[in-house]
């Protein structure tokens, strides 16, 4: 039941097309029973020639051969593109319908003008689509054509049955071992799917902060427009090439008839010959098309519980993912600030003067110029009663500063205070000394940039990647950016920076967690930002990964200021100032 409601969620997303379906599918059976008619003419033209009694139809061989010809041509080519060309305009359909969705104001899926998981989620129900629908049409123009020849001959019925009865057992055994290896496959790409919704919510915090919301939608649908328009210069064609192919195979069909149904009438076409005909005909039925489409099933099938998947999703689900998967989605609770020490930006190290002396600096500073971030007794609780309990910390332009801390929530905190997916209770963060409350959405994005514990790669090239961190990037400079953080295996590749993250020349990047930071690493530094806010980026790596990643990290000394936020002490030594941050306080 479950698989009859996704397929039919599909056709209503995709009602406005059905009707070129419908045509798509009354072609190719049409073309299907004029070809087999065709077939069981030409045998028996050729039974009757071997024969002794050879009759007039040895004088009709050409025009056979080239009606069967015509025929198998029109099958293979006319017919399989016309079906192609309706199964991409529902792709459009329904990859339009999500991103209008995602796109639209105050729709759920929507947020801060970027695409979050619609986008990549439609392509990937586009892709376990097509199987289905395919599979839906070519079952039904198979089924329709055998029962159609086992109405107008009941021997040719006969001998259909009797071919499929013969078949069942090979096609069972094909089946049940296709079945078999698509079972084994399911539970990877059921994970696949999972991993790929999570990396595309988690896609949405970066395009977010890199500020390339708009510009991502605006590619996004300029791409779909150019396949619209690419699409419908193809259905033109081919509705012009399927209109002559068969008037032409129409024409050679009324001919045949015409001259051949005089000699049949006569009595003149023997049964024998009649009867290899129709076997002739039911055996390219079975043998060349129903076993590709039977062994399609359990593909389609598993397809459809993963459509079924998508489309249930409701609101509730995509909050709790975004909830559970958001690499910064700090919610901050209400009520007073938690008390704290430390060391004030004057001798008394009152707030209220550290307050003033920002104030000051804020109204004689320049906007343009980076001067360095400051927080200053700085307390902010998170749900579980833990939270920063007021931390003084300075970071200059140019300097490279190391945080340890073993707690994964105040390693969050901190980062989501300066990125301003928090707010504190209490204290000063001035940036460039205007405070970070008064800096704009557009000024904080071009200045601060994050690079978090895991790195998410958008569906497209690794082109458009790297891009996220300046769209205007020429590839001399994205290649010069791979080189310096260790993805010189990138240029090596066929198409270059042009290849698919998803292609498997690719792998590496979406497989390895290594290449996906040095990817995100790469983003940052093609950003214009001043400072980059990294959170722990190589949680998730092993020993010598980490190593590898530190040592393009290190490289950014003195180049951009740097807060290393990490669990772990290993840059301490290399850092111009290195603190621990330890039961909300910095030591």
């Amino acid at each position: 039941m479950s698989s009859l409601l996704s397929i039919w969620r599909v056709a209503l997303l995709a009602r406005k097309s059905f009707s070129k379906l419908v045509v798509a599918t009354l072609c190719e059976l049409g073309l299907w029973l004029l070809a087999t008619h065709v077939l069981s003419v030409g045998v028996s033209s050729v039974m009757r020639v071997a024969l002794p009694d050879v009759g007039i139809l040895a004088n009709y061989w050409l025009e056979l051969m080239i009606g069967f010809c015509l025929a198998a041509s029109v099958f293979f080519f006319v017919c399989r593109w016309t079906r192609r060309v309706y199964l991409h305009d529902v792709a459009r359909q329904v990859r339009a319908s999500i991103l209008l969705d995602a796109v639209r104001p105050g729709s759920r899926l929507a947020g801060d003008g970027s695409i979050k998981a619609p986008a990549s989620v439609a392509q990937r129900l586009v892709s376990e689509m097509l199987p289905v629908v395919e599979t839906i049409s070519t079952l039904a123009a198979s089924v329709v054509a055998c029962l159609i020849l086992a109405i107008a001959s009941p021997l040719c019925g006969f001998v259909t049955l009797a071919c499929v009865v013969a078949s069942t057992a090979g096609i069972a055994i094909v089946v049940k071992l296709r079945a078999n290896d698509v079972q084994l496959t399911e539970h990877s790409l059921t994970r696949s799917l999972t991993v790929l919704v999570n990396d595309n919510l988690r896609c949405a915090g970066e395009v977010e902060q890199y500020g390339a919301g708009p510009q991502r939608n605006a590619r996004v649908i300029a791409d779909a427009a150019a396949r619209s328009r690419a699409a419908l210069s193809a259905t033109v064609t081919v509705g012009i090439a399927l209109a002559v192919d068969l008037a032409v195979l129409l024409a050679m069909a009324v001919l045949l008839y015409v001259r051949l149904a005089s000699d049949v009438a006569a009595g003149q076409m023997p049964a024998f010959s009649a009867l290899l005909a129709a076997a002739g005909a039911a055996t390219l039925l079975i043998v060349n098309y129903r076993p590709r489409t039977i062994m399609e099933l359990p593909v389609a099938l598993q397809a459809v519980k993963r459509i079924d998947a998508i489309l249930m999703a409701d609101a509730d689900d995509v909050a709790d993912a975004l909830d559970a998967e958001a690499m910064l989605s700090m919610e901050v609770v209400d009520g007073g600030g938690v008390d704290g020490g430390g060391e004030g930006l004057d001798s008394d190290g009152s707030s209220e003067n550290a307050s003033e002396q920002v104030d000051r600096a804020s109204a004689s500073a320049d906007p343009t110029a980076f001067a360095g971030v400051l927080l200053h007794d700085v307390c902010c609780s998170i749900d579980d009663g833990r939270g920063l309990q007021g931390i003084d910390l300075a970071i200059a332009p140019g300097e490279f500063v190391s945080v340890q801390c073993d707690d994964e929530a105040e390693r969050d905190v901190l980062c989501a205070l300066l990125l301003r997916h928090a707010e504190p209770d209490r204290g000063i963060i001035a940036l460039s000394g205007t405070r970070l409350a008064s800096v704009s959405e557009d000024e904080l994005r071009s200045t601060i940039v994050p690079v978090m514990r895991e790195t998410a790669l958008f569906p497209g090239s690794i082109r458009q990647n790297l891009r996220l961190g300046k769209p205007s990037a020429f590839d001399d400079e994205l290649e010069g950016v791979l080189r310096k953080v260790g993805l010189d295996f990138v240029l090596e590749l066929e198409d270059g920076l042009g290849t698919g993250v998803d292609e498997p020349a690719a792998s590496r990047l979406s497989e390895d967690g290594l290449m996906r930071q040095r990817l995100g690493l790469a983003r940052a530094i093609l950003s214009p930002a001043k400072l980059i806010v990294m959170n722990d980026p190589t949680g998730d790596l092993g020993p010598i990964q980490e190593a590898e990643l530190l040592r393009s990290i290190v490289a950014l000394k003195g180049s951009r200021s740097v807060l290393f936020v990490s669990r772990t002490d290993r840059l301490e030594r290399l850092a111009d100032a290195s603190y621990k941050l330890d039961g909300g306080r910095i030591h």
